[in-house]
């Protein structure tokens, strides 16, 4: 069952929701080495953190039977 709107037709390939991860994963890394605790790497971990469940965990992006 999924919460909120349905997934993005963009993000169906599993190759285009693992590239927007590994953004927001070098993203964070990059606020963690420049500035950890400011307003920007608080921004980049929730949006690593969204990506994460919503691409991943939260079943919302499941493969045609």
């Amino acid at each position: 069952m999924a919460f909120g709107p349905d997934p993005h037709p963009w993000l169906q390939p599993i190759g285009r929701r693992v590239g927007v991860t590994v953004f927001c994963a070098l993203w964070l890394a990059f606020e963690v080495w420049s500035q950890a605790g400011s307003m920007w790497f608080w921004l980049a971990a929730a949006a690593l953190a969204w990506a994460i469940w919503d691409f991943f965990l939260s079943g919302n992006y499941r493969e045609a039977d």
